[in-house]
This record gives structure tokens, C-alpha cells and sequence, in this order.
């Protein structure tokens, strides 16, 4: 695989392509021994290139799953409130897009790829990658299940898409936990799913996207790469 340079020190976690850039202006940057000068220039992983003399551990791609913590959003930058999940990622690290947000108070499975076709594949309704949520619903009215199998209107105009999974797991008082999939990921969606039948969304955790599951030894916050495997699993159901 042939990949521009600024793109390839930036996914070694050299710093953003704006900071490669500039590092390639300072004349830092060699390849194959000569200094490069063009940030477009396409390279191979069997190159030798440096920073500042010091040889590069290049990788293609980044693609890892995070098990993420209430209180953080999923933005690549934080605002006012809350802090960005790539503040839970050891610097430098690379340029990371995040595929299927997750609302600030909303836990469990994220991914986060340098690979923008695959952060695509993901999110879009047409590839119908099943998310599945374990959410935690106050007066939930089982008279409505059908409803998700059809399509809510979650404002004037707007119809989800029916549900692939809907299972209710557990009841304690007014609280139902349940299992929910959905192929498309609009704002808010679960939530105000539930909230146009009359209920509300109490705690909600991704448990899985496709047939890859949140892995139960990463801790709260805690990150790691994903196996080629993995990545397979991401398109099939789980």
C-alpha cells in the first residue's frame, strides 16, 4: 500500500498533518536519505524514514476500540463541558476519526480508525451495520414494542428505521432494561425514540456494532488495537 507521508507519520502518532507538514518545512523529515520536501509524497511501509535522524515505526492504519466512559463526548475536540475521548489516548497519537458517536452520559464500545472509508462503512444506514444498546428505560409500555419494529417518528417528518433487535430483558419497578439494534444513528436516536412512546432512556450502553462486542477486560476508559479479525467482524451480525 502506496500513502502520501503527512498521512503516514501522522498515523504513527507524529503529530497531526498540520505539525508533519511543518516538521517537512523545517527539512526534519528524510526518506530513503534525502530530506523530503513535499508532504504528498507517496510512500511504502519498506522505506526508511526519520524524524530528526531518528528512524520511524510506520504503520498504515490505526483502528481501536475503546470502551468509553460517562462524561466524555465523542468529538475530536473538547468544548466548555466535557473533555474528548481522544484525551483518553496516550500523545502523540494519530489523527483519529470516530465512527457511531455516543452522546456524553452514554458508555460502552467505540471505534476510532485513521481509515475514513471504514469509519464510513460503519455509520452509513445503507451498509445497515446493526449498533446494539443495553438501555435502561423508565414507564416503558410493552403495548408499544411493536412500534420499533415499524419505524418512530421521532420529530415531524422523521421515521427511524426499524429496529433489527428489540428484547426486553429485565423489569424492576418502573425500570425496563432493554436490548435495542439499530442501522442508522441519528441524533439522539435511542433517547428520543423511546421519549416519542412516552419513555425515557435512564442509562444507555453500546454493547456491540455488528458481530464485534464490547471486550470485558478493558476497564472504563481504557483503549487497545484492533486484530484484523476484529475488523471482520465489525459486518457481520452478531
Amino acid at each position: 500500500m502506496v500513502i502520501r507521508i503527512d498521512k503516514y507519520l501522522s498515523n504513527a502518532g507524529y503529530g497531526t498533518r498540520k505539525e508533519i507538514k511543518k516538521l517537512i518545512r523545517q527539512k526534519r523529515v528524510t526518506c530513503g536519505g534525502k530530506i523530503v520536501k513535499d508532504p504528498a509524497l507517496k510512500v511504502e511501509k519498506a522505506f526508511e524514514v526519520t524524524i530528526d535522524s531518528e528512524i520511524v515505526d510506520l504503520r498504515i492504519e490505526s483502528h481501536i476500540i475503546m470502551n468509553k466512559p460517562s462524561g466524555y463526548i465523542s468529538s475530536n475536540v473538547s468544548n466548555a463541558d466535557y473533555p474528548s475521548v481522544l484525551e483518553l489516548i496516550a500523545s502523540p497519537h494519530p489523527e483519529y476519526n470516530i465512527a457511531g458517536r455516543l452522546d456524553a452520559d452514554t458508555t460502552g464500545l467505540l471505534i476510532l480508525s485513521t481509515d475514513g472509508n471504514l469509519i464510513h462503512r460503519i455509520i452509513s444506514p445503507k451498509k445497515e451495520v446493526q449498533k446494539l444498546y443495553y438501555a435502561e428505560v423508565s414507564s416503558f409500555d410493552k403495548t408499544k414494542k411493536e412500534a420499533f419494529f415499524k419505524g418512530i417518528e421521532i420529530e415531524t417528518g422523521v421515521i427511524t428505521k426499524p429496529v433489527r433487535t428489540f428484547e426486553i430483558m429485565e423489569e424492576k419497578g418502573d425500570i425496563s432494561l432493554i436490548k435495542i439494534g439499530i442501522i442508522e444513528g441519528k441524533y439522539h436516536q435511542v433517547k428520543r425514540m423511546f421519549k416519542a412512546i412516552g419513555s425515557e432512556v435512564v442509562k444507555l450502553h453500546r454493547k456491540a456494532i455488528g458481530g464485534l462486542v464490547l471486550d470485558e477486560t478493558l476497564e472504563s476508559g481504557e483503549y487497545r488495537e484492533l486484530s484484523e479479525n476484529e475488523l471482520g467482524k465489525i459486518f457481520e451480525m452478531e
